[in-house]
């Protein structure tokens, strides 16, 4: 089983392989396999030949062993293929949709989540599920909607019901920085094809026929809309295969009617429990009993998640096998088909509660295989009930594979069972809290090099946390199961709630406590694939029965030519792995609507110029941190902050209380806040304004003139503000006629930079107005040097970047660095049509990324991380 299904994952990753390139997972999950299935094939032989001598056996064992081998990735690749062929479909069907055109979907709503917005009312969001494909969709809705009211109270629950849908397709986009987040691949791997933005949702409100009423042909309605859907167009997608087969229809109809009544009763046990639990312990136990961690604040489950204790927030097999044990006690039945029979039936049950996570599915495949090993009296091993379970999971959706909790739940299991298993021929049985205890200690260790590649943290306290909120946890999770089968039957009484209540509090302050602000809880790079490839790749083989019997036979060549093998092919994937981004000098960092610039020197040094920012996230901590990360650069040198608006320093603060910066520059000229008539208005609303608090020993004050030298051919100086400062003559009116101070003051005293690396020159310019580059102009700052490359000023705004400033620095390539669809209508035309009269090449961020530079042989080449399809 262990080889068929190395055989499948290795034809379906050589699909992804054509679709997505330079993917670290992919490429290492490619060659692992490929290189563990030859390992078994020739561990076989050897194992043939110098125990039983059986050299003919063993020829004809090879010859079998690699047919195999052969159909099998065969088989994975026509797996992937035909899934990847759908979602082509789905997506180019998107694309040649108009802009305005709006579609209606017919489907069936799981995985409902509801949440309150920023709006006063609630964004609702779940998968769509459609013949062939399912969408997710997202829309914001109002408080006092009378349906979401009724899924709220228990009245009505929307999970599992038929839903029409009326809005947009939004293609979601790949990841925006080299080697960060991709919410596509996330997507595809939960088997989600595309994004939809409702703007009508209609639930079903059945009558008596069991049909959406009906006003005539074309309207339906449910409780409050009524709407007309001939207007519309409809999902039909070219060869759309729908289920014609009636038995076929109607066991999906069971099957989402159960579905609807399994979330049903989860949430009635939630809601009985919200009576006497306050929100945040709540959603503790919703996260340990079904894996929902949507209601979690998220300093939080950062805590558990740093912590290394963040597995027994997720529903895995640690939860479906204390319930198959409490089942297998509680049922006294003697008939052991039976017991089978309801226990699975249960479990199944439970699954659905749990939404049937990847993690839930693999456990409940395992148990499946050992019940039926049990009933037929086979002992089945947890290598191939593991083997079994990956080999279904991927046959229904075989990009499952770039999901990193299927990668991290199957790392563990197999870890279990080629290491773990060790300890017992080492420890007596006695000895089982030892085992425990090493076994924990165990996993920890392994899992680390992927635990810190994924999530780019290190945890002293994880190796003790795990141990003792382990099983804090394991009492609370087997106390909540209890409490689910009780709610069933009776009304949970107060005294059980309190108790719950109690052990989560007992489990936050010990994992509190353990967590203690992050102290012993470390950033740390992502490391480099080869080390992966070696680490994995090794311990498997030396752990491997292979491996045993070469060192009990001394084939001391065998086995070293393995581990040369070994290094030699992690080497290769290291190189295959490699991204141009490796090799920038400069790189336009992706932060949505604001400005961030990353340079590296030849000597090593790391700058960066502005950080961007958001008043709604933290854009340090969410983007650009991970991106510094797992590129593996850990400190910034300089960090230079042209001014104080939000989309420009708050990412740089971000990291400044993170301790990842050294020195911060700002500029020597001291700014007042938003002033209205001289003075200071408090009533005056000026979100683009916070307070920064920077300690005077790391801030280096700069003003025009200051340069930063670092190496006979690289500095870095500043153009503006003056010393004596730049008073704007802009002025505007307020809302009253009053005359006030335009927010240019600050935007016109931002730092203009000038970054001169070898033979390329590169100009950043914050939010400067034309006023600003006029004076430059003027005073010949730039001494009439040629810029290679522009940062646009104020992320292509009308009132900047005019004719006379772009005449005067004659760029080759102008940067606009915006977010998409942002509510300042960035860039203006104005600006694109002067940068096309004057030859300039523009490249952007929210159409292509992350935007790097490479200086390579007096050549600048430009490359972007979002490819145009």
């Amino acid at each position: 089983m262990l080889l068929i299904s190395l055989c499948i994952m290795t034809g379906i990753i050589a699909r992804i392989s054509f679709r997505f390139h330079n993917f670290l997972i992919v490429l290492t999950i490619w060659f692992f396999c490929i290189v563990l299935s030859l390992f078994i094939i020739v561990k076989t032989c050897i194992f043939k030949i110098y125990k039983y001598n059986e050299i003919k056996d063993c020829k004809k064992a090879c010859k079998i062993w690699i047919v195999i081998l052969i159909l099998f990735i065969f088989i994975g690749y026509i797996l992937a293929d035909t899934k990847c062929s759908k979602f082509d479909e789905l997506k180019n069907y998107a694309k040649s949709l108009e802009n305005n055109s709006k579609i209606c979907l017919t489907g069936v709503a799981k995985n409902v989540r509801i949440e309150k917005n920023n709006f006063n009312g609630f964004a609702i969001s779940f998968i769509l599920v459609l013949d062939d494909m399912d969408i997710v969709v997202k829309q914001n809705i109002k408080a006092n909607n009378k349906i979401i009211s009724e899924h709220l109270n228990g009245k009505n629950n929307i999970n599992g019901k038929d839903v029409y849908v009326i809005g947009k397709y939004v293609i979601p986009s790949h990841a925006r920085n080299p080697r960060t987040f991709d919410y596509y691949n996330f997507l595809i791997s939960k088997g989600v094809g595309l994004q939809f933005d409702a703007e009508n949702i209609l639930f079903d409100k059945r009558n008596k026929n069991n049909n959406f009423i009906e006003n005539d042909k074309n309207k339906i309605s449910d409780y409050e809309n009524e709407i007309d859907i001939s207007k519309f167009k409809s999902y039909v997608m070219p060869n759309k295969k729908s289920c014609s087969s009636a038995v076929c229809r109607h066991l999906v109809s069971f099957y989402y009617q159960i579905y609807g009544q399994a979330t049903s009763m989860r949430d009635n046990f939630l809601r009985e429990l919200s009576s006497h639990i306050d929100k945040d312990k709540l959603s503790i136990i919703d996260a340990i009993c079904f894996g929902n961690k949507s209601n979690m604040q998220e300093e939080i489950y950062e805590s558990y998640q740093k912590n290394g204790t963040a597995h027994i927030l997720a529903t895995s097999g640690l939860h479906l096998g204390l319930l198959y044990l409490l089942l297998k006690k509680i049922l006294f039945l003697k008939r052991e088909k039976c017991k089978s029979v309801i226990v699975l039936i249960v479990l199944f049950f439970y699954c659905l509660m749990a939404e049937f996570t990847i993690s839930i599915l693999r456990a409940y495949i395992m148990i499946v295989v050992d019940i039926v090993g049990n009933v037929f009296h086979r002992r089945v091993s947890i290598v191939t009930s593991a083997s079994f379970s990956l080999i279904i999971i991927l046959f229904i959706n075989p990009l499952s594979i770039l999901d990193i909790g299927l990668q991290m739940s199957f790392l563990a299991i197999y870890i279990i069972a080629m290491i773990i298993r060790k300890i017992d021929y080492i420890l007596p049985k006695s000895k089982k809290i030892i085992k425990v205890i090493l076994t924990t200690l165990i996993m920890q260790l392994v899992m680390l090099p992927y635990t810190m590649y994924n999530f780019n943290y290190f945890s002293l306290s994880a190796f003790v946390a795990n141990i003792i909120i382990g099983i804090i946890g394991t009492l609370l999770l087997v106390f909540s199961i209890l409490l689910i089968g009780f709610s069933f039957a009776w009304t949970i009484p107060q005294l059980m709630k309190l108790y719950i209540a109690e052990l989560v509090d007992v489990f936050n302050v010990i994992n509190k406590w353990f967590y203690h602000d992050g102290i012993l809880v470390f950033d740390v790079v992502s490391p480099p694939i080869w080390f992966i490839c070696v680490f994995y790749l090794l311990l498997f083989f030396i752990f491997s029965e292979g491996y045993y019997i070469l060192k009990k036979r001394k084939l001391n060549r065998i086995r070293n030519g393995i581990v040369c093998i070994i290094v030699i092919i992690s080497a290769i994937i290291g190189l295959w792995y490699s991204n141009e981004f490796d090799e920038t000098k400069v790189i336009f960092v992706d932060v949505g609507q604001g400005s961030c610039v990353f340079f590296k020197t030849d000597d090593g040094e790391n700058i960066l110029i502005d950080g961007g920012g958001n008043e709604n996230y933290d854009v340090g901590k969410k983007i650009l941190k991970p991106f510094l990360l797992k590129n593996r650069i850990s400190k910034i040198d300089y960090a230079f902050v042209t001014h104080e608006d939000i989309d420009h320093v708050d990412g740089i603060y971000s990291l400044y209380r993170d301790g990842m910066i050294d020195k911060v520059v700002l500029s020597d000229i001291k700014h007042s806040d938003f002033v209205t008539n001289g003075v200071n208005d408090k009533n005056t609303s000026n979100k683009n304004k916070r307070k920064y608090k920077w300690d005077e020993k790391n801030v280096i004050r700069v003003s025009s003139g200051y340069k930063f030298t670092f190496n006979n051919n690289e500095y870095i100086e500043v153009l503006h503000p003056d010393a004596k400062g730049f008073e704007s003559n802009e002025i505007n009116l307020t809302k009253n006629g009053n005359i006030s101070r335009h927010l240019s003051e600050e935007n016109d005293n931002s730092l203009v930079i000038l970054i001169k690396s070898n033979n390329m020159t590169f100009l950043a310019t914050g939010d400067i107005s034309s006023n600003v580059e006029n004076f430059l102009v003027d005073n010949n700052f730039l001494k009439k040097s040629k810029v290679d490359i522009l940062l646009l000023p104020h992320h292509g705004s009308k009132y900047s970047s005019s004719e006379r400033f772009l005449e005067y620095i004659q760029p080759s390539i102008a940067i606009i660095q915006v977010g998409r669809k942002n509510r300042y209508g960035h860039p203006s035309e104005e600006v694109l049509e002067r940068c096309m009269k004057n030859d300039i090449i523009l490249y952007r961020n929210d159409y292509m990324g992350a935007i790097g530079i490479i200086n390579r042989s007096n050549k600048l080449k430009v490359i972007t991380n979002i490819v145009k399809e």
